[in-house]
């Protein structure tokens, strides 16, 4: 796994990933002005490991302070969580953070 330099910031945010051959719900666990951190429990992505791999690229639309966001990101890492595998954990970079994204960080001066 790459290690994590941004300051990050703990949030439970639903989230949508859309990749090329999939659409599945999760939760955004933290994210950086850079980066982010979703889990999934969908089973279309549980069922193959070369589903959200590394180097894969996904949309994710969420809703951030009430303004409706899609971020187009590249995963870095993904494992699926022991014991009984029924998670996926996914680190993201995200690729062009549009303006709304930027200003959410501006609020808590913790932009990278």
């Amino acid at each position: 796994m790459e290690r994590q330099d941004a300051k990050r910031n703990d949030v439970e945010i639903e989230v949508l990933i859309i990749s090329d051959r999939d659409t599945c719900p999760g939760i955004i666990r933290n994210l950086s002005a850079q980066g982010l951190f979703v889990e999934t429990e969908a089973m279309n992505i549980l069922s193959a490991d070369t589903r959200l791999a590394k180097g894969s690229i996904c949309e994710l639309k969420f809703n951030l302070n009430n303004e409706a966001l899609v971020l187009r990101c590249e995963v870095k890492w993904s494992f699926k969580a022991e014991p009984d595998g029924l998670v996926k954990k996914i680190g993201m970079k995200i690729l062009f953070p549009p303006a709304g994204y930027t200003r959410y960080f501006r609020q808590f001066d913790i932009t990278d």
